[in-house]
């Protein structure tokens, strides 16, 4: 079984999905940061370049498709060391996702509060302003009792 699969590529691409996963944990990092500092224009290049990196991955991941889905029954067929090393990437990955998973859930929690920030802060713009229209508008009709002392 292990003959059909070419276990050298496969890892490499292993590695490759990797090392694309932390750049994406890295942006991610950067991603929760920008969020927390409310800049969003940053923010959106961020998130572009993680969409691409996502793709990549998508590309990556295909290569060590069937290594990672078959792993219970080829790894104690593998030998010179690939079933270790196999295992230990599979780990990294995993830990990696998970690592980008909290980060992308942190990121969400700066992003909602920001939200609701902005969302009092225009809240109270509303009401100030319908405040200071309510002052300079002029009474519906005249008053009643006008002092005219001259």
């Amino acid at each position: 079984m292990a003959a059909e699969l070419n276990v050298e590529e496969a890892l490499k691409a292993l590695r490759a999905e990797r090392d694309i996963y932390a750049r994406v944990l890295e942006l991610t990092r950067r991603q929760r940061t920008l969020a927390e500092s409310g800049n969003a224009e940053q923010l959106l290049a961020v998130l572009a370049e993680k969409g691409k990196l996502a793709e990549e991955a998508a590309q990556v991941s295909e290569a060590s498709r069937e290594l990672k889905s078959r792993w219970s029954e080829l790894a104690p067929t593998l030998g010179g060391g690939h079933a270790a090393e196999g295992q230990r990437l599979l780990d990294e990955v995993v830990d990696v996702l998970k690592q980008v998973l909290a980060e992308e859930d942190a990121c969400q929690q700066a992003i909602g509060q920001r939200r609701e920030g902005t969302m009092e802060e225009l809240l109270r713009l509303q009401k100030g302003r319908r405040i200071a229209r309510a002052y300079g508008q002029k009474p519906a009709q005249d008053p009643r009792f006008k002092d005219e002392r001259k």
